[in-house]
């Protein structure tokens, strides 16, 4: 019977400890880059005789970057809705599940209740719209 030995860790295979950072860099972000972008970035940081990290960090802090607006211009210019508007919304969306587990629970529903839901209805359809007229 063979007896299992333990292993024993070489300790030239742990990693060194490394020194604080003078500056006092403690936070790491990191980021996915395609196999062409990490050799550009590693070649643009040995030319500039530096580390990829400082080089990173220099072209993120030293750069002018100009944003793209994802939105469609349409989008843009359309009103922002108040948000008194969306609470009571939300308020009224809470009373309607609450009423709609009462009938659906109980078989019963109140009397005058389709005029209120196409009313509700035609006011959610103006402010999706973003139309303010009655």
């Amino acid at each position: 019977m063979t007896t299992l030995k333990k292993k024993r860790r070489d300790p030239s295979a742990q990693k060194l400890a490394h020194p604080r950072d003078p500056n006092g860099r403690s936070q790491v972000m990191a980021t996915r880059v395609t196999p062409i972008e990490q050799q550009r970035i590693m070649t643009a940081a040995v030319a500039a005789h530096i580390s990829p990290s400082d080089f990173l960090r220099q072209a993120a802090l030293h750069a002018h970057v100009i944003a793209n607006d994802p939105t469609p211009p349409q989008a843009q210019h359309r009103p922002t809705r108040p948000i008194a508007l969306v609470r009571e919304l939300n308020a009224i969306g809470v009373n309607l599940n609450q009423l709609t587990r009462v009938a659906n629970a109980s078989g019963f529903i109140p009397a005058g209740l389709e005029p209120v839901l196409d009313e509700l209805n035609r006011l959610l359809d103006r402010l999706i719209d973003g139309s303010h007229n009655p």
